[in-house]
């Protein structure tokens, strides 16, 4: 008798195991699948992040603050991580120490940043990435990167009213004073201010 309880019993606890298991699966089944965050291998060729919305564009003219801009500043929109716009060697990775200036002087102009140092048509260009986050580079100097490698995270160090990217394009050497238009090496879909025309 105490045999064939247990026997009974068993296969009760088994049969209500199976009836949870089945629930469970038709519930994972019905629910809509959560987005990943992409890796930096998906973000497309000409972002430096994987959903940058430009925020102030290149303006070019004598000096790098308002009213002229050296660069265009994307905030990143999900996912923080910044990604190498194209192939090259770094040949500047400053992670730090890296304040916030902009409430006390313009000193370290783009805080924590990276340049990227790559030959294009004959042409050596430095790609600058300005106020990334303290500490947040996954690059080193001499390090070689390509299109969509993670270089660290979005932040506001340096002279930054909050938290974005700025990229630029520098032609022969790693200065503000030889920026170009970094829109030809960008993905058109993020270009949206006139002001490059």
């Amino acid at each position: 008798m105490i045999r064939t309880l247990t026997c009974g019993c068993l296969i009760a606890v088994l049969a209500f195991a199976m009836l949870l298991i089945g629930i469970v699966g038709a519930l994972g089944a019905l629910l809509p699948s959560l987005p990943n965050q992409p890796t930096a291998t998906q973000v497309a060729t000409g972002r430096p992040c994987a959903d940058p919305i430009e925020t102030q564009g290149y303006m070019p003219g004598p000096g790098a603050f308002e009213p002229h801009h050296t660069g265009i500043d994307f905030a990143c929109e999900g996912n923080l991580t910044l990604t190498a716009v194209m192939a090259g060697t770094v040949v500047i990775a400053d992670d730090g120490p890296c304040p916030n200036t902009y409430y006390t002087s313009g000193a370290r102009t783009f805080g924590c940043n990276v340049d990227i140092e790559t030959e294009l048509d004959g042409r050596k260009l430095f790609a600058r990435y300005g106020h990334m986050a303290q500490g947040s580079l996954d690059v080193l100097v001499g390090e070689q990167v390509v299109a969509g490698d993670a270089l660290g995270t979005e932040g506001e160090s340096g002279y930054a009213t909050g938290r974005h990217v700025h990229f630029e394009i520098d032609l022969g050497a790693a200065s503000t004073a030889d920026c170009i238009n970094p829109v030809p090496y960008l993905d058109p879909a993020i270009i949206h201010c006139p002001c490059h025309n």
